[in-house]
């Protein structure tokens, strides 16, 4: 994984929640100037920790969970005492810097990229991996002449 994100990919939901975040930041302190600038210039405030309560935190939480184990568990041999394996997350897209900057359309601007893990009654049951997704969100331009 080091060797990918080396040569520039991006771990999809962390970049999802990296622009959730700076959205949020660039629309609650657009009337100044000065500190939206500081905000986006700092990476460390994308760190996040599962004891962390910061948005940063609280998305990767929401959106970024384990992709297992599941509830259909095809491993052999099975743990002493039913124990469950611990939750860890196995499973990424990873995108380039052109996946999350494509603005090159002229009718439309990208405005997100989500991305997650979908774990619902559903897919606990389907494979030992939760699936992961990734999907993006445009406005149409209208332009004036």
């Amino acid at each position: 994984m080091d060797i990918l994100l080396a040569t520039g990919l991006k771990d999809s939901c962390v970049e999802s929640c990296r622009q959730k975040i700076q959205q949020l930041s660039s629309s609650s302190s657009s009337s100044s100037s000065s500190s939206s600038s500081s905000s986006s210039s700092s990476s460390s405030s994308y760190i996040w920790s599962t004891n962390d309560m910061s948005p940063f935190s609280q998305c990767m939480q929401n959106y970024c969970k384990q992709t297992e184990p599941t509830e259909y568990d095809p491993e052999w041999p099975k743990y002493l005492n039913s124990k469950k394996r611990p939750p860890i997350r196995l499973d990424y897209i990873l995108v380039s810097d052109s996946f999350t900057n494509d603005n090159n359309n002229n009718n439309y601007e990208l405005t997100s990229i989500i991305s997650g893990v979908d774990i619902n009654i559903n897919t606990k049951y389907m494979s030992d991996h939760y699936p992961v997704y990734i999907s993006k969100k445009y406005n149409k331009k209208y332009p004036l002449y």
